[in-house]
């Protein structure tokens, strides 16, 4: 039983990865994504084809970027859909939270031993965001404990995760 539980246990953190990076790095791959389907809408195919059919070879150029854009869509698009609907869906403060740490991915590109350095980043932009949305002082809307936001963190991983798995993604 606890090589089962064990496996299950990493099944989970591997799933938790997964969904993070796409929470993460959300923008990189969308424009990852823009370029390649870009690169398939004005790909010229008329060169290769000479209009012989080959085997298994489309013969209609169309056709082939369809099923090119078809499966970069499949891999790639319903993960940035999924992520736009985490951020679409998420309270204020916790899309600030998932923003900031994405922010901080670029503002810190140093390797640190210790506490992840994306915490005190995010706890000081987050009461800053916060004091400007509702209009209060730094010191009111200030939390002390950096490790509320690792929860906070969790909870979106964890809410990403669930939808990820309805949408069969993982």
């Amino acid at each position: 039983m606890g090589g089962l539980t064990q496996t299950l246990e990493q099944e989970v953190k591997d799933d938790n990865r997964v969904v993070a990076g796409w929470l993460l790095y959300y923008h990189e791959r969308k424009n990852d994504y823009e370029r390649r389907r870009e690169i398939i809408l004005h790909s010229s195919g008329a060169s290769a084809f000479d209009g012989q059919p080959r085997g298994t070879e489309l013969g209609d150029t169309t056709g082939h970027k369809g099923d090119k854009l078809a499966e970069l869509h499949e891999r790639t698009g319903e993960w940035l859909e999924l992520v736009e609907d985490i951020e679409r869906r998420l309270p204020p403060k916790m899309r600030i939270i998932l923003e900031r740490r994405r922010e901080c991915i670029f503002a810190t590109r140093k390797k640190y031993k210790g506490r992840p350095p994306w915490i005190p980043y995010v706890q000081v932009k987050y009461a800053e965001d916060m004091a400007m949305m509702e209009d209060k002082k730094l010191e009111d809307v200030w939390v002390n404990t950096p490790d509320i936001f690792t929860d906070w963190w969790k909870q979106i991983v964890m809410y990403a995760t669930v939808l990820a798995g309805k949408k069969n993604l993982l």
